[in-house]
Parts: C-alpha cells; sequence; structure tokens
C-alpha cells in the first residue's frame, strides 16, 4: 500500500531530543512494516569511518587555503571548495543526532558536537531543530518547510530564483533565525549555546583563521572561507531539500523522497545513504548503512510514483518542467 500524506491543523508537542524516538513523525497514516532486530545493530566501524569521510575534506581544505596563492582565482575556488566541504560534515551532524552513528549516546553527542564545532553550529540546537522537521514534516511548524514548499503559483522563473538566492545570501539570516521562529510556533524551547561552547568555538575558529590566512596575513581568505559556507553551503542544501521533499502543486503533507544513489548526487548533494530519504524518515533510529536495504526489503511496496525518483538533479528538473 503507498504510503498516504496526511494535513494537519497546528499541533504542540513536548518533544524529548535525548530518544532516537523524539524523531518519529506524528503525521504517518499507514502501518509501517515492524523492523527487524538486524537492521538495529550499529557499527561503531562504520560511525569512524563515516565521521573521517566527511569530515576530513573540511579539515584537509583549511590547510590547503593557507598554502594557496593570494589570487582572485584562489579566492573564488576557495569559497567553493570551503561551502563544498563544510556542507558535508552535516551528515555526520545528523546522523549523530539520531544516536544511530554509534552504539553509545555519549560517543554520538561528542563526535556530534565536535562536528558542530568546526562549522559553527551548536550540536543540541541542530538536533532539536531536525527533530521538529521529523515530526512537523511539510507542516507550518517545520523548520525545513521554507526551503522545500514554495507558493504553490511559482513560476519557473519564481522557482530558480528560489534555488539560487542562498547563492547572494538571501538564505543565511532565516537560517540563523530557525530557532527564534520554532520557538514561537511549536513552543518549544530551543537549547542555547552554553559558554563553555562558546569559548571551545572561539578557541577552534580562531585557529582555523590564523592557518587559512596565514596568520592575518591574506585576511582575504577569511572572506572566501565564511562567505563559502554561508551561500554555497546553503545552496546545496536547498538543491536536496527539495529534492527529498518537494512536492509541485500540492499543500504541506508528510512527504519524503527516495532517489537511486548515483556518483553526481554523491559527491555534492548526499552521503552516508542520505538518498534513502523515505525510508531513513520511517525508521530515523537505524543507523544509515541498513538503508539501501530497508528499500528492498521493507519499504518498496509504500513507494508512490513521486517519492522514488532517479537524481535529485533529475527530480529538480522534472519540478521546473512542471511550472508554468
Amino acid at each position: 500500500m503507498p504510503l498516504q500524506s496526511v494535513k494537519r491543523g497546528e499541533c504542540v508537542l513536548e518533544l524529548n531530543f535525548n530518544s532516537p524516538e523524539g524523531a518519529e513523525s506524528i503525521q504517518s497514516s499507514t502501518k509501517i512494516p515492524r523492523l527487524p532486530a538486524r537492521f538495529r545493530v550499529k557499527s561503531d566501524k562504520y560511525g569512524y569511518y563515516l565521521t573521517a569521510k566527511t569530515s576530513l575534506p573540511f579539515v584537509v581544505t583549511i590547510f590547503l587555503i593557507g598554502l594557496m596563492p593570494n589570487k582572485p582565482i584562489m579566492w573564488f575556488l576557495a569559497a567553493l571548495v570551503s561551502g563544498w566541504s563544510a556542507y558535508r560534515i552535516q551528515f555526520v551532524m545528523h546522523d549523530t543526532c539520531h544516536m544511530s552513528l554509534f552504539n553509545k549516546k555519549r560517543t554520538n553527542d561528542l563526535v556530534g558536537t565536535g562536528a558542530g564545532l568546526l562549522i559553527g553550529n551548536y550540536f543540541p540546537r541542530y538536533r532539536a531543530i531536525h527533530f521538529l522537521h521529523h515530526k512537523y514534516n511539510g507542516l507550518v511548524e517545520d523548520p525545513q518547510l521554507p526551503d522545500y514548499l514554495a507558493d504553490n503559483k511559482m513560476t519557473r522563473k519564481d522557482f530558480l530564483v528560489f534555488i539560487f538566492e542562498p547563492l547572494w545570501g538571501k538564505r543565511l539570516i532565516p537560517y540563523l533565525k530557525r530557532d527564534l521562529l520554532e520557538a514561537d510556533i511549536v513552543k518549544t524551547k530551543i537549547p542555547r549555546p552554553t559558554k563553555l561552547w562558546y569559548f571551545l568555538l572561539l578557541l577552534l575558529q580562531s585557529s582555523i583563521i590564523l592557518v587559512i590566512t596565514n596568520t592575518l596575513t591574506e585576511p582575504i581568505f577569511l572572506i572566501s572561507l565564511y562567505g563559502g559556507m554561508a551561500t554555497f553551503s546553503l545552496f546545496l542544501s536547498r538543491l536536496r531539500t527539495l529534492a527529498e521533499h518537494q512536492q509541485v502543486n500540492s499543500t504541506y503533507s508528510d512527504f519524503s523522497r527516495t532517489h537511486k544513489r548515483n556518483w553526481f548526487d554523491t559527491l555534492m548533494l548526499q552521503d552516508a545513504n542520505f538518498c534513502y530519504h523515505l525510508e531513513h524518515h520511517l525508521y530515523p533510529s537505524v543507523q544509515s548503512r541498513h538503508l539501501p536495504e530497508l528499500l528492498s526489503e521493507l519499504t518498496n511496496d509504500l513507494h508512490t510514483a513521486d517519492s522514488n525518483g532517479s537524481t535529485m538533479i533529475n527530480t529538480l528538473v522534472s519540478s521546473y518542467r512542471k511550472l508554468p
């Protein structure tokens, strides 16, 4: 039976941000298959591998920028590579926030906190907001809703502007204000950074700045690093989120889309089997290495024609073509 979407009005829940079950959706209207015990098994080896795979590119990028000649083309290249490599760190934060990357909660918290410090993202805040996305997927309370649900009367021109506007910084301020918006709408207190976290952030980011600017002799690379993170990272995030959740000519609904794994999406838009996105939303506490098997063994019959895409780029092109 295809997984049906369901419309809901405003809902207020007290969320448990310290439990994997805190990310379960309130909207499912179809009974999903019982999860076999083997899919609950987590591999710490996989967790450390994924952490290195998605975090090391950013660390390497920092040192490479420090070696770049001080030329305009290098400033631009540094911004692109910084944005891309910083974007990939979120996949570690994502899996650790679900407590699915490692067996022990403490390990998930430590790795997630460390990954967040690299890109200036407070891990408890990230977890709280992401759990709200799972709880309210497609509803007005979903903090990611502005990234994938646009006006139903959107034209092709509007769609292109919507896709590319993060590149000129238009997504940055709304992204930073999400916790304030969610606290008001959902009546849930979003965790605030501690003084210790700010101290560690200052220490780490100061070290990064010294490296990329050659001890402040080439400050332009400071703009390249943080400018790339504030624009290109959020641009890639918007592309992926649109592909995962947008339905053209629809209203609020609990909808997620799975895509076939391919080299371009894996290089630029997703990792940690993020392409199996419906499977993740149905079983958010399952380690991401199991998601391909979930599709073949449990969830294939739950898909509709629209929830099973080919590639993320094809999904975006298809959405564009459906618009006037």
